[in-house]
């Protein structure tokens, strides 16, 4: 595994006096590793580094594989061998890069390790036999641990109603979303005899006739109510043996409500088959409220910050370390920005009290203390203002040990409720296609799309449009539950509730305006092309449109899919994108408008929190203004009565 090519990393650069980089890596379950793994990690660092004080420390999941000196030596490109023993192996893995730096010459920008994206990770294993379960989904239908390209086959409908149509759309989207960030490539079959991988059936008996090839799911889904839904995994179908997702019920609305319980809904470990007699109740997503982001409320706790495995213990090679994600909108105020860290000091501080605990944002220091009179068992509280120049839309909180005796800890843990004041208002240049890649904003801003609907054209053929595109939802927006709506093309164009985004063929369109293409540069040419565009709904009233228009449904399917292809997204600009071989080619034909949430409340208390001196100053001068106009008052009523 190879961290450029299969871990989507570039070369880490460490800089400053201490320096951590992380690479994560999965494990699939059914992978048994066996002896001989091993990493190789090809580095560089600054030959100016002082070599009795200067060291590089690799770590697999909290635990110490190798620490090295960076000496002139191994300046140049160097291949470091480290074993891995395979019973430190998880599900999700962390491998810990960090480094102390200190230059011979003092001066900063001496002070750099890099660590090379062809670095690898060499483990055999073999295969195991996994008996997979409902609780176990998206495995065996998606694997969310594994280095090999994520594949499901959807067997199509026939004639599926609206629910039925909602209701595949969403379980497309939800299980793309527990494999994400990698990309899920799409198949589509009429039967089982057609299915090579895993496969997805989502109907009625009447809308889905490969369920008859199924035969009986079993007594207690033959013995279900009408009104029932039912969820089912099976270990093999089709001439291939590949493993299937069966969501149906006997009328639409049962297929719905299976649907919603298939992540909704308790799951009994080992059981492949649910009833579902009620719909699970689903709250819809508050605006911004994105998974792994932080929450949209200014302050709020390490718990709530949005990182879902932070590491919190701190030791002498391994600092404690929080990610927070900011959504693409957010803009920070210039001042008013506070971390208030609590911790807790375990026995072994005892053994190295003359240490400091450093406190970082960024690689910015934020406060440095003296553990000297702290003693073990003791809580106590760090506070230090944030540099509102030190804030970016990706984050780390850092707390590191600067240690005196050379024990290895840990110290000290940094404590959930520690709070982070953030204060920040929400700035977009609205429409831009450019803010797609971020979540799929604007159209995430509820991240379940709960306010959002897709409008389809009634043509059975634009059917696998609607997949490709709910597979990139699930992969895009911040969530892992999806409640958007699908509905005809010409009702989702007239709603007047939420986002809507329109899938087009010639056959079938919105009615919408188009841009003019002969105003464009190779107007004649673009016209054969698909058309993306983003354009603000033609009432006014806030919402907006995203348009996928294509000559053909086929080539409506190629332009949904091509916008999940590596890079594309990055390369969109403007409001109109035409999606050509060669890339996307992107034009401005309308206007921006700024879209600004702005609360001077929130502008006055990080004002009051970053010059706190000056509230008695303030206290004073509202109590003077009160008595000067009670004065004023009083004399007023004194003439009246003379």
């Amino acid at each position: 595994m190879q961290f450029g090519e299969h871990l989507g990393l570039a070369d880490l650069r460490l800089a400053g006096a201490r320096a951590t980089r992380q690479v994560e890596f999965p494990w699939p379950l059914d992978w048994r590793g066996q002896a001989g793994a091993l990493l190789r990690l090809r580095f560089e660092h600054s030959a100016a580094l002082d070599s009795e004080r200067s060291f590089l420390v690799v770590s697999l999941n909290h635990g110490v594989l190798r620490s090295l000196r960076l000496e002139p030596r191994n300046a140049a490109s160097t291949e470091l061998l480290v074993p891995l023993p395979v019973e430190m192996l998880r599900e999700d893995n962390q491998l810990v890069i960090s480094v102390e730096q200190f230059p011979t010459t003092g001066a900063v920008e001496d002070a750099w390790t890099v660590v090379s994206a062809e670095s690898s990770l060499a483990i055999p294993f073999e295969r195991r036999r996994v008996e997979w379960s409902l609780v176990d989904l998206p495995e065996p239908i998606l694997r969310r641990r594994s280095y090999e390209p994520g594949r499901l086959t959807v067997v199509l409908p026939s004639r599926p109603s609206d629910v039925t149509l909602e209701a595949t759309a969403r379980t497309i989207a939800t299980l793309a979303s527990r494999v994400a960030p990698a990309s899920v490539a799409l198949a589509l079959a009429r039967s089982l005899r057609d299915v090579e991988t895993p496969a997805l059936l989502v109907g009625t008996a009447r809308e889905q006739p490969a369920l008859r090839e199924l035969g009986d799911l079993g007594a207690v889904a033959a013995g279900a109510a009408a009104t029932a839904g039912v969820v089912a995994l099976l270990p093999e179908v089709g001439s291939q043996s590949q493993p299937a997702l069966v969501v149906t019920g006997q009328q639409p609305a049962a297929v719905g409500k299976a649907a919603l319980a298939l992540f909704g809904a308790p799951r009994r470990k080992g059981s492949r088959l649910l009833l579902v007699d009620d719909a699970p109740a689903v709250r819809p997503a508050a605006p911004r409220q994105w998974m792994r982001f932080i929450p949209p409320s200014n302050g709020f706790t390490i718990h709530e910050a949005g990182d879902q495995r932070p590491e919190l213990a701190v030791t002498s090679d391994l600092p404690a370390r929080v990610r927070l994600e900011a959504p693409p909108d957010a803009r920070f105020l210039p001042y008013g920005h506070r971390a208030t860290l609590v911790f807790e000091a375990l026995p072994a501080l005892a053994s190295d009290s003359k240490a400091e605990l450093e406190v970082y944002w960024n690689d910015v220091l934020l406060r440095q203390a003296s553990m000297e009179h702290t003693t073990s068992g003791r809580t106590f509280a760090l506070s230090a203002p944030i540099p509102a120049s030190a804030l970016k839309a990706h984050n780390l909180l850092t707390v590191a040990w600067n240690g005196r005796s050379g024990a290895t800890g840990p110290f000290v843990t940094l404590r959930g409720e520690s709070t982070l004041f953030l204060p920040r208002e929400y700035v977009a240049e609205l429409p831009d296609l450019a803010m797609l890649q971020f979540g799929f904003y604007p159209f995430s801003l509820r991240a379940d799309l709960s306010d959002t609907v897709i409008g389809v054209p009634r043509n059975e053929e634009a059917l696998p449009a609607l997949f490709e595109l709910s597979a990139l939802l699930g992969r895009l927006a911040p969530s892992q539950q999806f409640l958007f709506r699908v509905a005809p093309l010409a009702d989702a164009a007239a709603s007047r509730q939420g986002n809507a985004i329109l899938l087009e063929a010639a056959e079938e369109s919105s009615g919408i305006p188009g841009p003019d293409v002969k105003r464009l540069p190779r107007g004649e040419s673009l016209e054969r092309l698909p058309l993306l565009q983003e354009l603000e709904s033609p009432q006014g009233d806030g919402r907006y449109i995203l348009r996928l228009r294509a000559p053909t449904p086929a080539l409506l399917r190629a332009a949904a899919r091509s916008l999940g292809a590596r890079g594309v997204l990055e390369r969109l600009t403007g409001d109109v994108v035409f999606l050509a071989s060669e890339g996307p080619l992107g034009f401005r034909v309308g206007a921006q408008r700024r879209v600004a949430e702005i609360s001077y409340l929130t502008r006055l208390e990080a004002w009051l929190r970053a010059h706190w001196l000056a509230l008695p100053l303030i206290l004073v001068a509202i109590s003077g203004l009160l008595f000067m106009g009670l004065r004023l008052a009083l004399g007023y009523q004194r003439e009246r009565r003379t």
